[in-house]
């Protein structure tokens, strides 16, 4: 996962064709368990660039991809993109690999 921490790299964040971002606090047992999910997924799924937002330590940046994409903040969250737009998004329990790798399918079957 890259890490992203200021409004150019979230902007161009915003470029990609597909890209997940994922939402996540080091002070959080959950969101732990959410990054695992995560990582298992972006392991198993190369194609899709996965990007990280501390939002302990990026609390800005965190603010800052709410607003952009009109999603509201809560963590852990992620939030798929695809050219820019955010087209799901979950937080906490709703958010396992299974329902990621189910909506990366949707979106890679409708731009085929």
């Amino acid at each position: 996962m890259k890490q992203l921490n200021d409004p150019t790299q979230i902007d161009a964040l915003l470029e990609e064709k597909l890209a997940i971002l994922f939402k996540h606090s080091t002070r959080c047992n959950i969101s732990e368990t959410a990054y695992q999910d995560v990582s298992s997924f972006e392991a198993s799924h190369p194609e899709v660039p996965v990007f990280l937002i501390d939002v302990v330590e990026d609390r800005p940046a965190a603010q800052y991809v709410a607003e952009r994409v009109s999603v509201p903040h809560q963590s852990p969250q992620v939030i798929l993109l695809q050219e820019g737009r955010a087209v799901w998004h979950a937080s906490h329990f709703d958010l396992a690999d299974e329902a990621l790798q189910a909506q990366i399918e949707t979106c890679l079957s409708a731009s085929s």
